[in-house]
């Protein structure tokens, strides 16, 4: 047993008590005891019981949903923000198995993840949730092996935070991409595509009619190989001004060299590329022959 007592300058000491009792020869009971300072132990225990106690508060009021899987993977506790996000209750969901709540189309993700969950590993990964109304959502999901004193897997704990918006703006920037990747495929003007220092990363196939190179001559060639060197360091200058002005598009006329040595004028519409931050990142230029113009 543990109990408190007051030390001698007025602290509070918590002690580990152990007793036991003899019976003498004459019938009568004598206790004998021993006291252990178990103060360490005792603050150890109150630190622990108040980092769960918070922990458990911020997984029971977090916006993602947080949750415990035992070792045959099971529910065994999920945060209450499921209601919010799937429309099921606590009740509803614990005892119940990941693999009855995940889309049929990404049964073999949860597979392969409770495989490297059963090897110790930390696994993330995107998947489908079934909702309560029947539908699906798409979940950013992240859980790490709980291990027992052996180094056992008996469990998982982990977090899914919902992505419906995020995987929308993928699907739909996949399929602007696609369509504009066909325009450009199938455009009578050259489009290019050049990094910061003017290397050439993708080309139009028109540029075979237009000029007579093939698209795979010119990746990861410098732009001065067909564009005129006096135009080259003009389109820098003006490409300068319009990143220093924040500007975005811009147009300039310069000669570009056909495959057999030839020069045709061509007028060249850019656009600066940026990253998130704004920083330039290289452009896309389009040519348009203007030689008989």
């Amino acid at each position: 047993l543990s109990f408190r007592w007051i030390a001698a300058d007025g602290s509070v000491v918590w002690a580990r008590h152990r007793a036991r009792k003899e019976r003498r020869s004459d019938g009568s009971v004598v206790l004998f005891g021993a006291a252990q300072d178990a103060s360490a132990e005792a603050s150890a225990r109150a630190a622990l019981a108040e980092s769960e106690l918070l922990y458990r508060l911020v997984a029971e009021n977090a916006a993602d949903i947080v949750f415990r899987v035992d070792a045959s993977d099971h529910y065994e506790w999920v945060s209450p923000s499921v209601a919010d996000r799937l429309g099921w209750r606590v009740e509803e969901v614990i005892g119940r198995s990941p693999f009855d709540l995940v889309h049929p189309d990404d049964l073999a993700t949860l597979s392969a993840v409770g495989a490297d969950a059963a090897s110790g590993q930390v696994a993330s990964y995107e998947a489908r949730i079934r909702r309560a109304d029947g539908g699906y959502s798409w979940f950013s999901i992240a859980s790490r092996p709980v291990l027992d004193e052996n180094g056992a897997v008996r469990g998982r704990v982990g977090g899914a935070r919902i992505i419906d918006a995020e995987v929308e703006a993928r699907e739909a920037l996949v399929e602007s991409e696609h369509l504009y990747r066909q325009l450009a495929e199938n455009s009578l003007d050259v489009v290019y595509r050049a990094d910061r220092t003017h290397h050439i990363g993708w080309v139009s196939p028109s540029i075979t009619e237009v000029l007579g190179w093939e698209p795979r001559d010119l990746l990861g060639q410098h732009v001065s190989v067909i564009a005129n060197p006096d135009d080259v360091a003009r389109a820098k200058r003006v490409t300068r001004e319009l990143i220093d002005t924040g500007g975005d598009a811009g147009q300039i006329e310069m000669r570009f060299r056909t495959k057999d040595g030839r020069w045709r004028w061509m007028r060249v519409t850019g656009r600066v590329l940026r990253d998130p931050d704004g920083v330039p990142q290289g452009g896309i230029d389009v040519l348009r022959d203007i030689q008989t113009e």
